[in-house]
């Protein structure tokens, strides 16, 4: 896939959960990437710039979905991150990405496949979901999602909708309201109950530990290491 940069535009800036939105980037329509890979974002002019997943499906033309969480940082700080000068970006705001890149991305010959995300290592999963369910490929799809709380739970309405397509389980780690998800971390136990096809195809999204954690039980489950992809962040 080659690598070009452009300018772009913000077209939309979508509320998701506390501390996460989505971008929605203007795109010229023969920009090319596939499932699971990243662009490099930066203002104009400027040398600063940082790698941000697609969260949005190949299949959708003329503009990329970037969601991301807006980390805080002093005033000082301000000026030497990207990300958090993301909150105050406006639409119509010119933004320059240069991309695609990254080898995390969706090997379409299976038909099995199990997505284990945490917070915003969910987008570039989505990504891969969207992208089979658009294209109406006849997979079996299982997404595990961990979040803090309900209102963490990025792309909520649109999770929901898909429930009649893909096998979701949500997972929520801190909220002390009832709730009817599953209560604690993607853990061993957790995954032995929804992983019933080892040759089917893993891949992990999320905080570098998460990442490493969920890796180390599938391969205790015996997945054959060479089913398990990840994205360390």
């Amino acid at each position: 896939m080659a690598i070009v940069q452009f300018n772009s535009k913000i077209l939309e800036i979508i509320g998701e959960a506390p501390e996460v939105k989505t971008f929605v980037l203007a795109c010229p329509k023969d920009f090319n990437f596939l499932p699971g890979q990243f662009i490099m974002l930066s203002f104009p002019e400027e040398k600063l710039a940082k790698a941000y997943s697609i969260a949005s499906s190949p299949t959708k033309r003329g503009m990329i979905d970037l969601t991301i969480k807006i980390e805080s940082y002093t005033e000082e700080e301000l000026q030497k991150h990207l990300t958090p000068r993301l909150n105050h970006v406006r639409e119509n705001q010119e933004l320059i990405v240069k991309g695609p890149y990254g080898k995390f991305v969706l090997d379409e010959t299976k038909q099995e496949y199990v997505f284990l995300a945490a917070g915003t290592g969910i987008a570039p999963l989505m990504s891969m979901i969207r992208y089979m369910l658009d294209k109406k490929m006849n997979k079996k799809i299982t997404l595990i999602n961990s979040n803090k709380t309900q209102k963490h739970i990025i792309y909520k309405k649109e999770l929901e909708s898909m429930k009649n397509k893909i096998n979701i389980v949500q997972t929520i780690t801190r909220d002390d309201e009832k709730h009817n998800h599953h209560p604690g971390r993607i853990d061993k136990e957790l995954l032995s109950r929804h992983v019933n096809n080892k040759q089917a195809m893993f891949y992990i999204c999320g905080p570098n530990e998460m990442v490493r954690a969920a890796k180390q039980h599938l391969l205790d489950l015996n997945i054959p290491q060479e089913h398990v992809h990840i994205e360390l962040w």
